[in-house]
């Protein structure tokens, strides 16, 4: 905000050369530039290096999810810089867990889940 702030101020003093009120817009315009940058730089990172994994797509569509850290390790298993790599520390889903989870999924195909509290 501050940054935000200080920016419409040189701006509003370069092209007017005195306090003007039109200042407010231009803080209003940076402060949604400055939350879209915020947004996209946390969007990026929150993507696991190592196998691709993204929990905002999880959320949204695990099968796509499971696509897309299936194809980052295809891509490690054949990038021959990464042979000698250390191996990923992957959790493995026991046979009884697998079966719950199908389970579920079954049951709840078709049914709208509400996020709301």
């Amino acid at each position: 905000m501050l940054a935000s702030g200080v920016c419409s101020l040189a701006l509003m003093y370069t092209l007017w050369q005195k306090f003007d009120p039109r200042v407010f817009v231009f803080f209003g315009i940076f402060l949604a530039f400055a939350e879209i940058f915020v947004q996209l730089r946390w969007r990026v990172n929150i993507v696991c290096n190592h196998c691709g994994f993204d929990p905002v797509l999880y959320v949204k569509n695990p099968e796509k999810a499971a696509e897309r850290v299936n194809l980052k390790l295809q891509e490690r298993k054949n990038n021959p810089a990464k042979i000698l790599a250390r191996p990923l520390q992957l959790p493995k889903i026991s046979q009884k867990r697998k079966d719950e989870l199908e389970k579920m999924r079954a049951a709840q195909s078709g049914k709208t889940i509400s996020r709301q509290v």
